[in-house]
Formats: C-alpha cells, structure tokens, sequence
C-alpha cells in the first residue's frame, strides 16, 4: 500500500549520507535525539524506548576547604570505576591529594578544621607537593584509561552534585567535558527509599560511616547503590 511521505521527509532527502548518519547516527551529538524526535513525529504518533545502559559509571568523592566553590577549594580527590553492573574496573582507585598553604587551612570553618584534622587531611594536604592542575590532569588521565569515549559514562556519588560544582572550575573542567552531562546521584535513591520504601527497606539501608575520607566515602557510595539496585531493581 502505498503511503505519502509528509512534506517534512522529502526536505531530508537531498542530504548526502554523511549528513544522514551526523543527524541520526551519531549519539554524540549535541542535537540527536531533538533532531530524531522530530523526523519520528512527522509520521504520527511513536514511542521511543528507554535502552538498557552498558556504559561504565566514573565515582568521584572530595573532600574541601568548606561547600562554596567560589571561595573554597579541593583537597582530596578519589575516583573509582565501576562498570554498569556496579563492579570495580579497577580495585585500587585513584587519589591524589592537593597541596594547600597553611594559611588557607587555618581559614576553613570550624567543622572543617576540626574534621580535616582529625582525620589526617590537614597533614597530607601540607605535607602534598600536588598542585591542582597536576591533579586534574593525573585524575582524567585515569579516567580516559576506563573510559576512552568521551561524554559515555556518568559521574556518581552520594550528593555528587555539590563535588560537581567544584569539578565545574578551572583546572578540573576538562574531567567533566569528558562525562555525560547527566549524573547518578545515590543520595536521590535514599531519598526515594525514605519517601516510599516500605519498613524493612528503611531498617535495612547500610547506615553511613561518617568518615569524612574520600576514599572511604566514596566506596561507601558504591556500596550504597549496590543495596539499591538489590533491593529495587530485580527482575
């Protein structure tokens, strides 16, 4: 049977096959799936499914001088890779701890002062000879090494938005060109299970350690979502 193509299709078909796949093909373009949706509309009414992620996801925890990324800074960043599945890529991580003046770090709050000391922040960060460029630089090379596509996989944590604000500045704003935009953030699935979770749920989420180390913090993260996915995501 035949049927009449909308006028909004024959406008496509003078572009040469290289334009083709740039507008359609590519899943890194910026305009892929607005362009997509409205050829797919032309013909009527279409559902687009949701498609299963293979695409690893990039776990990142720091540790600052105070939640302000205008005035304060990164002191210890740790960075684990998991797979889809939320398997490690790599058992031993990334770290690296930036070097801060004395000075800078009398100036922190007093939680701050007291929790960075306590733990043995304060005196790595002093005793460091890493400035943040060499940092930024050490942890995407990291990263590129798991992830050699760029904007494939996600940046996670727990309240990974605040540690993205700071990854947004200069030097690190080239780690997060490399991810996706979008971002998992374990900290909304504890909210979901607060909100809608039934009892033993709520008995049974693994409690927080409060170790304020970026290391520790962000494998408790992993550990976190693995719950998650167990207990909410079974087929």
């Amino acid at each position: 049977m035949w049927c009449q193509a909308p006028a909004s299709m024959w406008k496509l078909l003078p572009l040469r096959v290289s334009q083709w796949n740039n507008l359609f093909l590519n899943p890194n373009h910026h305009q892929f799936s607005i362009r997509s949706r409205r050829f797919l509309s032309s013909f009527g009414n279409y559902r687009m499914p949701l498609e299963r992620s293979t695409d690893p996801l990039v776990w990142i925890d720091c540790e600052m001088t105070g939640l302000n990324p205008d005035t304060d800074t990164i002191l210890q960043i740790c960075c684990y890779i998991t797979d889809a599945n939320l398997n490690l890529l790599d058992p031993e991580g990334f770290e690296t701890i930036i070097h801060h003046d004395r000075s800078v770090l009398e100036s922190m709050s007093p939680w701050c002062v007291d929790t960075h000391g306590r733990t043995g922040l304060t005196a790595a960060v002093l005793a460091s000879t890493t400035n943040p460029a060499a940092a930024a630089a050490s942890l995407l090379a990291y990263i590129q090494r798991y992830v050699p596509h760029p904007r494939t996989a996600l940046l996670a944590g727990n309240s990974v938005h605040a540690d993205k604000m700071f990854l947004a500045k200069e030097p690190y704003k080239a780690v997060l060109e490399w991810l996706h935009y979008r971002i998992l953030d374990v900290s909304a699935f504890k909210e979901a299970a607060r909100r809608w979770g039934g009892e033993t749920l709520l008995r049974e989420v693994p409690p927080k350690k409060e170790v304020h180390l970026a290391r520790e913090d962000i494998l408790e993260s992993i550990e976190e979502m693995r719950f998650y996915k167990e207990r909410l995501f079974r087929e």
